[in-house]
């Protein structure tokens, strides 16, 4: 069987004191079947762990400002992952 990993480095750009830092993570989908729903929602399990896991923040602010970025910077790599995926899929 092949194996499919996704690299995904993000950064969250932002202009504020504090800042989410996206880290290199891996999110492994060749043991998956993505035509079934199970297959999907595993796969968006995977992709929200290594969102949570590459998004950490440098606290110099608020804690406010600090959750802003790091969800940002977690929503940046769903999107990323989401679309490298799907870019390889079709």
């Amino acid at each position: 069987m092949t194996r499919f990993a996704l690299a995904l480095i993000v950064s969250a750009g932002l202009a504020l004191p504090t800042v989410a830092q996206a880290n290199h993570v891996q999110v492994r989908y060749g043991d998956l079947d993505l035509s079934t729903s199970a297959g999907r929602a595993t796969l968006d399990k995977r992709i929200g762990t290594a969102a949570r896991s590459a998004c950490t923040e440098t606290a110099e602010g608020s804690q406010a400002a600090a959750d802003r970025a790091t969800r940002k910077c977690r929503a940046a790599v769903r999107a990323e992952a989401t679309d490298r995926i799907a870019s390889r899929l079709t």
